[in-house]
């Protein structure tokens, strides 16, 4: 087994979930220690709930050798729901536990690392590589959202996280816009009073129904992932609530959109299943409203 995947099926062994990325930070930075070269960790761990902060290295280059470059890869993966036991079988990695593998992003890191290695041994010559590790990356890229870019002297660099041929270079995002919807009914005994009751699931389900799903064209996507609500299979649902994302490289048609989705809501709240209910603040509704993140347009983004 050569050096690189080594490295691979043991990161891939280390859950590493948003928020808990320390033990992968800390093998990386052993590996960093084992190559000889420095690097800084910023203090962002704490504030932003991750285990680590963001991880700088830099190896110094020879002026006039080039461009400088940054490379970068993120510490956490998505939830495991299951056993790690990367395995490697006909030349394949895969995870005989059942549950996700890993490679993104532990796959960068390790190409990442190996690259630094093979400058250092070999004596290539660059204009100055910096390898950038950040945390929490599943979630919304908090940790490359809270690093300090005015500490990269590299101006220009690549970002491995893209699920395409290899070669292939993105150099554009969509801009993107979460939307969490609350709806209201009201509860009642299921077996005995359940004209009492104004489910909520139900109304929540008329919305999903109603509300455009998947690619809707060259550049715009939808999709309901979340949905949550009852509290047992005899009550009448009182709340339920769900979480969809629009996505789309035309800034407009993600308003567009994402008027389509809170309109089919609103219907849905407004029917007999459900009550519609303002709260105080005037950007949150129960029923067939929603809370919304801002929408993100950044290049470095997808």
């Amino acid at each position: 087994m050569s050096r690189p995947v080594e490295l691979l099926v043991e990161l891939c062994a280390i859950p590493s979930p948003s928020g808990d990325e320390r033990a992968v930070a800390d093998r990386i930075t052993r590996e960093l220690d084992a190559i000889g070269l420095a690097w800084e960790e910023d203090d962002v761990g704490p504030s932003i709930g991750a285990g680590s902060g963001n991880v700088l290295c830099r190896l110094p280059g020879r002026e006039g050798a080039g461009v400088p470059l940054f490379l970068c890869a993120h510490f956490d993966t998505v939830p495991v729901d299951g056993e790690l036991e990367p395995v490697v079988e006909e030349g394949v990695l895969r995870n005989a536990g059942g549950a996700i593998l890993g490679a993104d992003n532990k796959s960068a890191l390790v190409v990442m690392v190996e690259a630094a290695r093979r400058i250092v041994e070999e004596g290539l010559p660059h204009a100055g590589v910096e390898l950038l590790f950040t945390p929490k990356e599943e979630v919304g890229l908090v940790g490359a959202d809270a690093f300090d870019v005015g500490r990269l002297e590299a101006r220009l660099g690549y970002v491995y996280d893209q699920a395409a041929p290899i070669g292939d270079v993105v150099v554009g995002s969509p801009s993107a816009q979460e939307l969490r919807l609350t709806f209201v009914g009201r509860a009642a005994h299921a077996g005995m009073y359940p004209e009492e009751g104004r489910s909520a699931i139900v109304a929540a389900a008329r919305a999903i129904a109603d509300m455009p799903h998947g690619r809707l064209d060259e550049v715009t996507t939808v999709n309901v992932g979340l949905i949550r609500g009852g509290t047992a299979r005899n009550v009448v649902p009182a709340r339920c609530s769900l979480e969809a994302e629009v996505r789309s490289h035309d800034h407009a048609r993600v308003t567009e959109v994402l008027q389509q989705l809170i309109d089919a809501a609103a219907f849905a709240a407004a029917s007999r299943t459900a009550r519609s209910r303002p709260r105080s603040s005037p950007s949150t509704w129960d029923t067939g409203s929603a809370t919304t993140t801002s929408p993100s347009s950044s290049p470095s983004r997808r």
